[in-house]
């Protein structure tokens, strides 16, 4: 009995063994599975992440082929440019000419590469010696009022501005001259005269114009890749990833060389700023919490910066992107002309004018004004240097070190672009304060609206059309679009754009100001609307609004997007459009 009762007890011990080792083993099953399906996790993201690297390396290239493009642009617009155009290296060997220079000495541009004046015209003294240590001591740009040459044929007579052309390394290895034939003119001193007090700035202004206009545009379409596709991957990044100070650094770059572009479109008058209402108290209260603000001010730790602001400040119509960029330039050249330890003072105030305040170049209308003065008790400014300071390109930095020589000039075309004046009192020694007077209005200040994130954007397969001549920019915006959440579609022209449509309603056209082949986007909207009336749009461009976008906002388009957006900008905008239309 006793026996039967001992098997029994190790017949139950057996089963409860075997009970747990099926346990034991479900348990190693499901360990092995999880395991498994996190490996399957981390390689689908490896290569997500290996096809993103791939697909930004394929975009870098086609970067690179475009710019190589553009260079040998550059270079066909320099062979046949009917001015003369040089370059020098620092011994004074033309290291490359065009055709109208060569011309000159009855040579072709090869006959002249790598000669020195004085292989061309042995026993006459060289003209060109003279500008070229001024560049090369100075580091500065600089207007020749007129070089006289031995040439095939006679004396030559040469109008001629130089620029000087740092390498990578911020080194002055050559530089490059243009320059206008004059010789006809030159018998008549007092019409050379008038011919270089009018060519010294308009040669300047017409120069930066050719250069805004021609890669403005394509530029800020380069831009907005940098600029846009930060925000998708930082989206997609954890908060703790060590690539994302890297992406908001490439993002920063980016954003500055677009504010270098906007700086040449103010200058030249290429962009007309968008206007709304803004408090200079505001502005400047801004920009000393900004980031730029504090790296200044670790630059020049002896210097005090204090602010005086009007708390009951006037309002004023103006574009905040350029009035900030106004204070900063200000602030940061009040400070650098101080050598050591000193004094920054913005000060804001009202004034109101009741008969006209009449300035030696200018005459201000009466009526009520924002007054903003910055003063420093630097160095001071050069009597001879003040008809000159905004001058493009005029400074007395060293070149490529601080600036690009735009600042002064902008601030003046940013002023008289918003009807002010700007005002210069200085002494050497005593210090320098520039007062700008702005037109005030009795308009409120908006309302700021909380800024969305892009999860709160997100699409509900509304259908887009994304209308733009370049590549580039067209695979950017459906990238982002379909990213989240849009149905999109892609043509190059307006011509084509209007062709999908009659066969394909879309919800909304994002259209591009300016195309080349073909229409631009204000008549493909007008023949749009014409067959599908109410057609939503939104405008883009790499220009400031521009009278045409104000017409074709005027016929029932929408927001207008300035070039390189981001991409929470790029999809705030369509949100928007989409919902104030089917609200």
């Amino acid at each position: 009995m006793s026996d039967q009762r001992s098997r029994e007890s190790q017949q139950q011990k057996s089963a409860a063994l075997e009970i747990e080792n099926r346990q034991l083993r479900n348990e190693l099953r499901l360990t092995r599975a999880e395991r498994e399906s996190a490996q399957q996790k981390y390689f689908e993201m490896v290569a997500l992440f290996e096809a993103q690297v791939e697909e930004r390396t394929r975009q870098a290239l086609q970067w690179q082929r475009l710019l190589r493009r553009k260079e040998q642009e550059v270079k066909r617009l320099i062979d046949f440019s009917p001015a003369v155009v040089f370059y020098q290296d620092l011994k004074g060997r033309f290291r490359r000419v065009n055709g109208e220079f060569a011309r000159l000495f009855g040579q072709t541009p090869p006959g002249v590469n790598g000669r020195t004046y004085a292989d061309l015209c042995p026993g006459h003294p060289d003209p060109f010696r003279k500008g070229l240590l001024q560049v090369l001591e100075s580091g500065q740009p600089l207007l020749e009022r007129a070089v006289s040459l031995e040439g095939d044929g006679g004396p030559q007579h040469l109008l001629i501005s130089r620029i000087p052309l740092p390498d990578t390394r911020g080194q002055l290895t050559m530089v490059i001259g243009f320059g206008l034939d004059v010789t006809r003119l030159h018998r008549s001193e007092e019409a050379q005269k008038a011919l270089n007090e009018r060519l010294e700035f308009s040669q300047k202004m017409e120069a930066l114009g050719m250069v805004a206009g021609h890669v403005a545009h394509d530029l800020n379409n380069m831009l907005s890749a940098i600029v846009c596709y930060p925000d998708l991957i930082l989206s997609q990044l954890p908060p703790d990833s060590p690539c994302r100070h890297r992406i908001l650094t490439m993002q920063r770059s980016g954003q500055k060389a677009a504010a270098i572009v906007q700086d040449l479109l103010t200058l030249v008058r290429r962009g007309v700023p968008h206007r709304e209402v803004v408090n200079l108290n505001e502005l400047v209260s801004q920009y000393f919490a900004s980031a730029e603000f504090g790296k200044l001010k670790s630059f020049h730790p002896g210097i005090e910066f204090i602010t005086e602001q009007d708390p009951d400040l006037y309002n004023l119509l103006g574009s905040p992107v350029h009035l900030n960029s106004t204070v900063m330039n200000l602030t940061s050249n009040a400070a650098e002309a101080i050598p050591g330890r000193g004094i920054v003072r913005l000060t804001t105030r009202n004034e109101r004018l009741d008969t006209p305040l009449a300035f030696p170049e200018f005459v201000l209308p009466a009526g009520s004004y924002c007054v903003l003065s910055i003063q420093d008790n630097g160095v001071g400014i050069a009597p001879s240097d003040q008809p000159r300071i905004f001058e493009p390109f005029f400074t007395k930095k060293t070149m490529g070190t601080s600036g690009t020589g735009l600042g002064m000039a902008v601030v003046r075309t940013t002023v008289l672009d918003h009807r002010g004046w700007i005002h210069l009192s200085s002494r050497p020694g005593e210090g320098t304060t520039f007062t700008i007077y702005l037109p005030a209005t009795h308009e409120p200040l908006p309302r700021r609206k909380k800024a969305a994130t892009l999860a709160e954007l997100r699409g509900r397969n509304e259908s887009v059309l994304v209308v733009d001549d370049s590549p580039e920019q067209r695979e950017i915006a459906s990238d982002v679009l379909h990213r989240l959440g849009y149905e999109v579609a892609t043509v190059a022209t307006g011509e084509d754009a209007i062709e999908y449509l009659r066969h394909q309603p879309m919800d909304l056209l994002m259209l591009n100001m300016i195309m080349d082949p073909g229409i631009d986007g204000l008549e493909t909207y007008r023949r749009v609307l014409q067959f599908r009336p109410g057609q939503r749009a939104i405008i883009v461009s790499g220009f400031s609004e521009t009278d045409r976008v104000v017409e074709a906002r005027r016929l029932g388009a929408g927001a207008f997007l300035k070039k390189p957006y981001t991409a929470e900008r790029l999809v705030s905008v369509i949100r928007s459009e989409l919902d104030r239309r089917t609200n």
